[in-house]
């Protein structure tokens, strides 16, 4: 399939002649040719592939020719974007946090197990620019968390984070919660309400993290966790999806040196697991739960 689809998305720019968005790259496919692209989100599909050639393979006929743009590398007149690779929670980074106060004002009250039903479009549209140093010794801004759990029939991927992680509090945790801070390489303004493209803003944070093959099967948004039992929880909130794979289907780290025993567990070995202890990973799966999580 990767093969196929790789082929697929040549074929698309070659008869378009010009650079493409992944969402029509993946509209182009299904009129186009005989490859099927499963799941709600096809374009995701597209982009992660995409993502993985152009960093991985030295010889990729594809390049980046803009923000959420694609386009062939024997094309001439390319003019090549390079995007940074997602640096590893370095302390001096701009990442995006949105104020206190306005956080708490998209907080309606009632929420289930400190997740509230916050679109992500508006917390992009709500967030400023910050240094993280910054960030972390204040406590009037929220850093903004894209977080994904990876969901496989029956069971959820889980992982042992390293004493590589920057915060000691984190070394020796475990988590079912992947994803990292919101670096502004990127300036959601520009997305113009394109909720496609501010969900690949927000899912390139798995995409660098990890790979999943097959591609992804289907995307669900659940809401903002944000909890509040200590400084350290009202400082970060996560944005979470999740994300489903085939049966089957396998993970595998990007940053080895950030995981270690990844591996899927049985959602009713999680219960009994370490991962427990991690309250955003607990607070999720009893909302989860609670949603009557399939």
């Amino acid at each position: 399939m990767s093969a196929r689809l790789l082929t697929a998305i040549e074929n698309v720019l070659l008869a378009n002649a010009r650079p493409l968005t992944a969402h029509r790259i993946a509209s182009e496919i299904h009129l186009r040719s005989n490859v099927i692209l499963g799941g709600a989100t096809p374009w995701k599909t597209v982009g992660a592939r995409l993502a993985v050639d152009i960093r991985q393979n030295a010889e990729s006929k594809f390049k980046r020719a803009g923000s959420g743009l694609y386009g062939l590398a024997c094309w001439s007149d390319m003019q090549e974007v390079l995007v940074p690779a997602r640096k590893i929670n370095p302390m001096n980074e701009e990442i995006l946090a949105v104020p206190s106060p306005i956080m708490r004002m998209m907080e309606q009250p009632g929420s289930s197990f400190g997740i509230y039903p916050i679109h992500y479009s508006l917390v992009l549209a709500s967030a400023v620019i910050v240094n993280r140093s910054e960030a972390e010794r204040r406590d009037d801004l929220v850093q903004i968390i894209p977080s994904f759990i990876i969901n496989r029939g029956n069971e959820i991927l889980s992982f042992k984070r390293t004493k590589k992680t920057p915060e000691s509090r984190l070394h020796d945790s475990f988590s079912i919660m992947f994803g990292g801070h919101l670096q502004a390489n990127d300036v959601p303004s520009l997305f113009d309400g394109e909720s496609y493209m501010e969900q690949e803003f927000l899912f390139r944070e798995l995409h660098e993290e990890l790979l999943l093959t097959p591609a992804i099967e289907r995307t669900e948004y659940v809401g903002v966790i944000h909890l509040d039992a200590n400084p350290f929880e009202r400082q970060h909130a996560g944005v979470v999806f999740k994300v489903d794979i085939p049966l089957g289907g396998e993970a595998r780290s990007l940053e080895p040196g950030y995981h270690s025993t990844l591996s899927f567990m049985d959602r009713s070995q999680l219960l009994a697991s370490p991962i427990m202890d991690d309250r955003w990973s607990s607070s999720c799966l009893g909302f989860l739960r609670g949603a009557a999580f399939k």
